[in-house]
């Protein structure tokens, strides 16, 4: 069973909480950690759902900075999770 991906807004909020700083720009926001990390993400429809291809880069750059861990990542980055987390 497949997971859904996570909104623009999701993202946001789940970046935000791990302590990344977002500056928006014309067609992307670049989102800013104290530690280097750094994650330029398109700019489309706050409730559109990221791609697969944005998907594993937010992955690979949260596990590799140390933010999660390869599980923890792919969890936070679901909608199932997300929906979840709210209630």
């Amino acid at each position: 069973m497949m997971t859904e991906t996570l909104t623009y807004t999701e993202l946001n909020t789940l970046l935000d909480n791990l302590g990344f700083v977002a500056k928006h720009k014309k067609d992307a926001t670049i989102y800013r950690h104290g530690n280097g990390a750094l994650l330029l993400v398109p700019d489309d429809a706050p409730s559109a759902i990221i791609t697969p291809a944005q998907r594993l880069n937010v992955q690979d750059t949260l596990v590799r900075y140390g933010f999660l861990t390869p599980l923890q990542a792919e969890t936070q980055l679901s909608r199932s999770h997300s929906a979840s987390t709210a209630a």
